[in-house]
């Protein structure tokens, strides 16, 4: 009984204390707000990529020193520096069309050296260039043609003969 009467006694207590946490507010619990956002994703398409021409630079005739021969991304060839034109007609600039998403941004990245022959007789080719300005994009059907030159490096030695060789092109769509 004693334990039964000491509960009784704090009664009281316990009721204000009740009342008091009853009455503060809860902002949490008493106000809520919410809000909406929008998602959106664009899924690009991707590029394709076709090369329809390759780099020719002609027939030229040994040199008798070091030379050099230049084409244009144009296709125009200029010549310079010990190098004898054999055939003209044969000199054509690289081309590749580009196609995707109507008026796509793109990225284009072309290889800064190319090197091909045999061991101790290189040819070079490098200085590469383009046409397509430093933003390069699609036209309003999703296509574009680019036009590639270089500048050709032949030593003196190197040997008579036909040679070809590879340049990389990488195309991004930003």
């Amino acid at each position: 009984m004693n334990i039964r009467k000491s509960i009784w006694d704090w009664r009281p207590t316990i009721a204000a204390v009740t009342m008091v946490l009853v009455m503060l507010p809860l902002p949490a619990l008493s106000q809520s707000d919410s809000t909406t956002a929008q998602i959106t994703a664009m899924i690009v398409h991707p590029v394709g990529l076709n090369d329809t021409a390759d780099m020719s630079f002609g027939w030229l005739a040994r040199p008798a020193s070091p030379g050099i021969a230049v084409i244009a991304p144009a296709g125009r060839r200029v010549l310079s520096s010990n190098l004898t034109l054999i055939k003209q007609d044969s000199a054509t600039s690289a081309k590749i069309v580009i196609s995707g998403a109507p008026n796509q941004a793109l990225g284009l990245l072309v290889g800064d050296i190319a090197r091909f022959g045999r061991p101790g007789k290189k040819i070079e080719v490098l200085g590469f260039t383009h046409n397509a300005g430093p933003f390069p994009a699609l036209d309003l059907n999703g296509r574009t043609t680019i036009e590639l030159g270089a500048t050709l490096h032949l030593a003196a030695d190197i040997n008579n003969g036909r040679y070809k060789g590879v340049f990389d092109v990488i195309v991004s769509n930003n």
